[in-house]
């Protein structure tokens, strides 16, 4: 590994067991953050690394055609959505349920709920953008842009039914409000969801 700190240094010297072992190299930043963490959880850094390793080449194996960092993206997602009460559902019910105004409002809540969530995270709109990605499933092109100006999102495809489309777009509306940006455009309907906001005091 990549020389960083002292500290990391001799926390990588106190491992334990000798065993078969190669040198690897990380980025400095990535070696402090991963001693950080296997000590957080009460690990040694061997114990850490491999446990890290061996799930990212199980789940290389499983899905090749995608990159680690896009699953850990995946991952957190779901992370989030399972911290919302979220949970998978066939994709015809998407499409045959009608939405009420009980619903609606429901979705409302459950948008503030998420915003409030990421508010206190790092990058929390562009984990936002994750999960309205996994909401927008069968969308064939799917844009959520986040810079000094605001956000930008789009969700496009012939099989987003109206009622995904208002589900996403009643969702990320709270949300954002909740992250405090301010909706300058909304439409939606059967194919489509179209969103920007800007952040509240830009002038």
């Amino acid at each position: 590994m990549e020389q960083a700190s002292s500290g990391v240094n001799a926390y990588i010297q106190s491992d334990a067991p000798l065993m078969p072992r190669k040198l690897m190299a990380a980025r400095a930043d990535l070696a402090e953050r991963a001693a950080a963490t296997a000590k957080r959880k009460g690990m040694t850094l061997y114990a850490y690394l491999n446990e890290v390793l061996e799930s990212a080449l199980m789940l290389d194996e499983q899905q090749p055609s995608t990159s680690a960092k896009e699953r850990g993206t995946i991952q957190a997602a779901t992370h989030l959505a399972r911290t919302l009460g979220m949970v998978l559902a066939p994709s015809d019910l998407w499409k045959k349920s009608s939405i009420t105004p009980a619903e609606e409002e429901d979705w409302a809540q459950l948008g503030l709920s998420a915003g409030t969530y990421l508010s206190g995270v790092d990058h929390g709109a562009e984990l936002l953008g994750e999960l309205l990605k996994l909401m927008s499933w069968n969308a064939t092109m799917y844009a959520f842009a986040v810079d000094a100006n605001g956000v930008r999102l789009e969700a496009m495809g012939k099989d987003i039914s109206d009622n995904q489309a208002r589900f996403i777009a009643t969702l990320a509306d709270h949300a954002m409000r909740a992250l405090g940006y301010r909706l300058l455009q909304r439409s939606h309907s059967r194919g489509i969801v179209t969103m920007r906001f800007e952040r509240q005091g830009s002038p």
